[in-house]
């Protein structure tokens, strides 16, 4: 064979290298087998028969559940509701996921694409694992980085190597938070009344307003040589419940209100519905070294009801919000739970004093045992300068 014909051979074989590596890398399979196909094959057709989705990341682990009564949970929040939009979207999303382009199947370089196992060392990737009612699989995907055009990933069946880039409309909500309604109540303040809130060691504050045509709370009760810090302070507390949101939920009986610092607040609403928040402080976690120390976390539970005089509509609907938040104690934001939780000094200042009608001002600053005096006692510096002097002129 002539050197000619070795060389072409050659370039031939670096040229199929090339579309190999193109095409994902050791052991690709040709570029058009499998593509134009559903990632999870039959997904779709199933998609009614799936009782459970699973979510495994580096950080987080959690499964939604679909239970008797015909709605959607978490398992790691004791069966809290989720939001069953979240999880249509994201099951509709998986199985509308279409293979574009065969990738690697080398698992040296499945970082590169980010679809590596979710418990490996910096892994970015994500599986999501889909059950029936017998816990039987319906597929298992490892979602990886996006791709670079428009609603593509990189994405592999979780038993198999080949890698994939695939497109579809996935967003995936990593974070428990996500896929569930993390409003705890809502009372807006325009009809709130009054708030109280009593502390364990005895302290009780209160605001209140006679009307709801006033657009400020009354700080009652203000210590002498006090004043509120504001004439708009109240409403802090009476605003609480218009956007209480939860960082985590646990069942009532599993995580009790922990006893340090406990705080009840009482919001009584015009029309006699009356909501009660209890909350206490967990114990800190001892910070790692170097860190600061996070305070620990303020779990609350609510008790909504309503005064006897109140319309059966407004009974009705302390009944249903109670029934539905009887069952969960909730982990508050630091920020939501300093509101149902203020103290007096938070919403007073002393008063400042003032000076008497025609009084001239304190002169301050002199040292010590030394009074003011005229300029006349001035005396020269060693230099025999003359501190400057106004004279009045310009």
């Amino acid at each position: 064979m002539s050197s000619r014909s070795v060389m072409v051979l050659v370039l031939l074989a670096v040229l199929a290298g090339g579309a190999a590596w193109l095409a994902g890398g050791d052991g690709a399979a040709p570029a058009t087998e499998g593509v134009g196909q559903p990632l999870l094959p039959g997904l779709k057709a199933r998609l009614n028969d799936v009782a459970a989705l699973g979510v495994l990341t580096a950080t987080e682990r959690f499964t939604v559940r679909l239970s008797e009564s015909g709605t959607w949970t978490m398992d790691e929040s004791d069966g809290y509701p989720v939001r069953f939009e979240t999880v249509k979207k994201t099951l509709m999303a998986l199985a509308g996921l279409t293979t574009v382009e065969a990738k690697t199947d080398n698992p040296t370089r499945y970082a590169d694409l980010g679809v590596a196992d979710p418990e490996a060392p910096e892994s970015g990737s994500t599986l999501v694992t889909l059950l029936d009612a017998q816990g039987q699989s319906l597929g298992a995907v490892i979602v990886g980085n996006p791709g670079g055009a428009r609603d593509t990933h990189y994405a592999r069946r979780a038993s198999e190597a080949r890698s994939w880039l695939v497109r579809g409309n996935l967003v995936l909500d990593r974070s428990p938070a996500q896929w569930m309604d993390r409003q705890v109540f809502k009372l807006p303040s325009s009809r709130v009344q009054s708030v109280t809130i009593e502390h364990a060691d005895g302290e009780k504050v209160m605001v209140s307003r006679a009307a709801e045509s006033e657009p400020d709370w009354a700080v009652q009760a203000v210590p002498e040589g006090s004043e509120p810090r504001s004439s708009g302070i109240g409403r802090t507390c009476a605003s609480a419940l218009e956007y209480l949101n939860f960082d985590k939920v646990a069942g009532a009986g599993k995580q009790p209100i922990p006893e340090a610092e406990r705080a009840t607040a009482v919001l009584r609403a015009f029309d006699g519905l009356l909501v009660s928040v209890t909350t206490g402080r967990a114990p800190a976690a001892e910070p790692a070294e170097g860190e600061t120390a996070v305070p620990g976390t303020v779990w609350a539970s609510l008790t909504v009801s309503a005064g006897e005089d109140a319309a059966e509509a407004v009974k009705a609907e302390a009944r249903t919000a109670n029934d539905a938040l009887a069952p969960w104690v909730f982990a508050l934001p630091e920020y939501a739970a300093g509101n149902l939780r203020k103290r007096m000094a938070d919403l007073v200042q002393p008063i400042a004093a003032q000076p008497a009608e025609g009084a001239l001002p304190e002169l301050t600053g002199w040292p010590e045992g030394e009074e003011a005096s005229g300029l006349d006692e001035i005396e020269l510096d060693p230099a025999g300068d003359v501190p400057p002097q106004d004279d009045g002129q310009p």
